[in-house]
């Protein structure tokens, strides 16, 4: 399905520290989180769901010199820097991984859920960006690739965490490649802790604490899977980002090797009272609703929240693909500000199978 008049959707993941604002939870919901039924379950038989997104990165609102600003080829988004975006997600009910040689394999485990991630951005050449060529964005980018892999397994009845693994290849920027892997439970690894290898070939520890959060590779779907999405109201919930803690805390005020707390924030879901309508690029085009859902996190000076568009009807896969079964509540669009960036990711092919 691709938009004619795209709703802005999220990104965080080329940007090292997942950075977003804070909002009061009034009218927060007490109660059970989570619909009785996962949205990608049946409840009865194991569940693989694939979503593939494309992906726009834009840079906006920039001030080139004294005497131009930059507007951008759309006066509200700005400069397309990517030629080429994608970000694919593989929800496996029933399968963990396990270690294998340098790496991980799936393998096959009762009461656990995993949950893929892969993306890949292609940036255009320089003379296709002629119009910003000299900025330093354009000197960091153009012509360059950045390539991310990641999964997480959580339990499949709580969603609490038990292990993320993320394997990012970063040309553009600073061209902070990394690899980082979590271990909540100690039941992949053997051991409680969070470990960072950044392209240079130094390591960064951390211990993991216990508590009630959840990890934030799957924000999203613990997000799809709360009762307040599809009702006019709002959670608060603790999140964790290993890498934030490492990555970031780390560099700026400890030395290599330092062990660091893992950073738990509070962040609130905030449902919109409308519904919100996309439209594919044919010329039959089809109405679907959507809620809109914001996601924010209580930090000073952490930026605008990520916009989440949440299918409001349980039909979508028919709309999108032969998938074979309907699917509740799947994330459409998404999209989030990041100082001069805005990026954003449309829904464009949905199946699942029990």
């Amino acid at each position: 399905m691709k938009t004619k008049q795209s709703r802005q959707i999220l990104c965080f993941f080329l940007a090292a520290v997942f950075c977003l604002a804070l909002t009061g939870c009034a009218g927060t919901d007490n109660s059970q989180p989570f619909d009785e039924k996962f949205p990608w379950s049946d409840g009865e038989h194991k569940c693989v769901e694939t979503a593939t997104y494309s992906f726009s990165r834009y840079l906006t609102g920039m001030t080139v010199d004294e005497n131009f600003v930059l507007s951008g080829e759309d006066k509200t988004k700005g400069y397309k820097l990517n030629s080429f975006g994608e970000l694919a997600y593989t929800v496996m009910e029933g399968f963990s991984v396990e270690p294998h040689g340098d790496g991980y394999k799936e393998v096959s485990k009762n009461d656990l859920t995993l949950i893929k991630m892969s993306l890949t951005v292609e940036y255009k050449i320089k003379e296709e960006l002629n119009h910003i060529a000299n900025t330093a964005v354009v000197n960091q980018c153009a012509g360059k690739k950045d390539t991310m892999e990641s999964f997480a397994v959580v339990n499949s009845y709580s969603l609490a965490p038990v292990f993320t693994y993320k394997n990012a290849v970063i040309e553009a920027g600073n061209n902070k490649s990394y690899t980082l892997t979590a271990d909540y439970t100690g039941e992949i690894t053997g051991t409680i802790g969070a470990k960072l290898v950044d392209s240079l070939g130094s390591t960064l520890n951390t211990e993991i604490k216990g508590g009630s959060y959840y990890d934030s590779e799957s924000i999203y779907f613990i997000i799809r899977a709360m009762r307040s999405v599809n009702t006019n109201g709002s959670r608060a919930f603790n999140i964790v980002s290993p890498l934030d803690d490492l990555y970031a805390k780390a560099k700026r005020t400890s030395p290599k090797g330092a062990q660091q707390s893992t950073a738990t924030g509070l962040s609130s879901i905030v449902v919109g009272e409308d519904l919100y309508k996309l439209f594919d690029g044919n010329s039959d085009t089809f109405a679907l609703d959507c809620y809109k859902t914001e996601l924010k996190l209580t930090e000073e000076k952490s930026g605008p929240p990520i916009d989440l568009y949440y299918s409001a009807i349980p039909t979508v896969s028919s709309y999108i693909s032969n998938s074979r079964y309907a699917a509740e509540k799947v994330l459409v669009e998404m999209s989030y500000k990041h100082g001069v960036f805005l990026q954003e990711f449309t829904l464009v092919e949905y199946e699942n199978t029990y």
